[in-house]
């Protein structure tokens, strides 16, 4: 089904975008010059004036004009007016990336591609060597496709089952403490990413604040772990008056899932956070909380910067979506995310590591 948001393809002053979302952009319009072009209400035969491949040409040179005129990211342009299935038969067929997932996680996962200097549409090639090779051998197997084939029946498969449950969800935002109020309030945006790609950059947080954001409040008093230590000086309090906090948050996120309908409101069943009853200097305050959704059980890890005087404190939240089977099943319903932070302080931790996500929150446990 196609969207039934349009853009309006105008002449502007073209502001070139980076080469590799360009190659992104002439990726996506190979195949889909029809679809993007009643998207675009453009005339493909009055504008077919290129020598070489005007159609593909004149649509991306199109794309860019309109994000250049709504002042859109890739991640924004395509979140907001590509069609779900358009985005996963691209992020499938054409990246050789997983087409699961919902439209803001298949254009983020786009998007993330598209800004990589070396990014090239490399399943083009790929199709093209398999189509030969189909032609002189017939239908018989790849070595490749016997390796894949071998991989699932050695148990991968389900992984490819469960490939919605493989990106993480990166919540972040301002943390605001009201000690008077025993109240917490979080608010920002969210973006899906691999564990090992690890956590998204701020140009793509920036670009996901109205499409993907979220406000959560914690639920009732505060309670805490640690005792106050009223001997400290008001800068220590300052310092470790978010250590041992625990509660339940409570709050709306946006998520778009496609159908033309735009970024919605959703909210999860429970969620349960708590914070570690220590800091350290290097890696800040480890948090985890755990809840139910709609879509299935979470558990979430992360960290708070080291909270200052007079400073914003930033809350990092790491969501990973996990089977029914998995272990950590119990944490969610023992609504116990201490648990959490008492296997993530065993690992050898450092958040700047590209490891830091991978081995706080595996796929399965």
């Amino acid at each position: 089904r196609r969207s039934s948001r349009r853009l309006i393809a105008t002449s502007v002053s073209r502001k070139k975008v980076k080469p590799s979302i360009r190659r992104g952009l002439e990726s996506l319009s190979e195949g889909n010059d029809v679809y993007i072009a009643e998207m675009l209400s453009m005339d493909l035969a009055a504008n077919a004036d290129r020598s070489s491949n005007p159609s593909t040409l004149n649509i991306t040179d199109a794309l860019e004009d309109c994000m250049n005129m709504n002042n859109l990211s890739a991640e924004m342009l395509l979140a907001r007016f590509f069609d779900i299935s358009v985005l996963s038969k691209y992020s499938d067929e054409i990246l050789c990336k997983s087409g699961k997932g919902s439209t803001a996680t298949l254009a983020a996962r786009i998007a993330k591609e598209w800004t990589k200097d070396s990014f090239q549409p490399v399943c083009t090639t790929k199709r093209k060597r398999d189509k030969e090779k189909t032609e002189v051998i017939g239908n018989k197997k790849s070595q490749k496709e016997e390796i894949e084939s071998k991989n699932k029946h050695d148990g991968h498969e389900d992984e490819d089952m469960d490939n919605w449950r493989y990106p993480l969800f990166y919540w972040k935002g301002t943390l605001v403490h009201d000690v008077e109020k025993s109240n917490l309030e979080w608010r920002g945006s969210w973006l899906s990413s691999s564990a090992e790609d690890g956590l998204p950059n701020e140009e793509q947080y920036k670009a996901s604040k109205e499409i993907n954001k979220f406000k959560l409040n914690s639920v009732g008093e505060l309670k805490s772990n640690v005792p106050i230590n009223k001997n400290s000086s008001n800068v220590e309090q300052k310092r470790t008056e978010l250590n041992g906090i625990f509660g339940k948050f409570k709050g709306r996120y946006m998520l778009d899932q496609g159908g033309g309908k735009g970024p919605q409101n959703f909210k999860d069943l429970s969620h349960h956070f708590a914070f570690h009853t220590k800091d350290d200097e290097n890696k800040g305050v480890l948090v985890a909380a755990c809840g139910t959704t709609e879509f299935g059980n979470f558990v979430s890890l992360g960290y708070i910067h080291k909270p200052k005087v007079d400073s914003e404190v930033e809350l990092v939240l790491a969501r990973r979506y996990i089977a029914e089977t998995d272990s950590r099943q119990e944490i969610v319903r023992q609504k116990a995310p201490q648990s959490l932070l008492q296997s993530a302080e065993r690992k050898a931790l450092d958040r700047f590591s590209l490891a830091f996500w991978k081995d706080l929150l595996p796929l399965r446990e």
